[in-house]
């Protein structure tokens, strides 16, 4: 996971109205965790690809191909 990768996941999540508390709850970890990992402080496999898949559900729900 690059830092790239991560400020874009980020920026994304933030466009689609993803927020941190609904990517703690779906990846079952405390909202500190996320915002450790999309600082770049941590990393987690978990919480990325929680992100990822949040996402995903977002553009999808807002008619935007995944």
């Amino acid at each position: 996971m690059s830092k790239r990768f991560i400020a874009q996941l980020k920026r994304q999540l933030k466009r689609h109205r993803v927020t941190h508390d609904h990517v703690a709850a779906a990846a079952g970890v405390h909202r500190t965790t996320v915002v450790n990992v999309l600082a770049g402080r941590m990393k987690s496999q978990n919480v990325v690809g929680t992100a990822e898949r949040l996402l995903a559900e977002a553009k999808a729900s807002n008619g935007a191909a995944a």
